[in-house]
């Protein structure tokens, strides 16, 4: 079951979760997951990432972040995004988003 969440509400829906694991896609294509505590700056969301999956990130910029259900039974926050490595962090745009669990 999924229910989508728009963009200007994303904030609000993703102040109840605590971290949400990154996920970047390796030079041959292999998922790579860590887990990260991302910051809301204005419309984008920051976090830092370690070297392999900062590497992945400049080269392969869609990322998804997975926010886990709290709770047993809960509901999964799933954003996808664009992100741009900085010097300092990373800075994500999210494109779209869903809350999600099994039916």
């Amino acid at each position: 079951m999924s229910i989508p969440i728009p963009i200007p509400e994303l904030a609000a829906t993703a102040n109840g979760y605590d971290f949400a694991y990154v996920l970047t896609v390796t030079a041959d294509s292999r998922a790579r997951a860590v887990a990260v505590r991302p910051t809301w700056v204005g419309e984008e969301l920051r976090f830092d990432l370690g070297a392999s999956s900062r590497v992945n990130a400049s080269q392969r910029p869609q990322l998804t972040l997975v926010y886990p259900p709290v709770e047993a039974g809960g509901y999964s926050l799933i954003v996808d995004g664009i992100a741009v490595v900085g010097a300092e962090s990373v800075a994500f745009t999210p494109t779209s988003a869903v809350l999600h669990r099994p039916a």
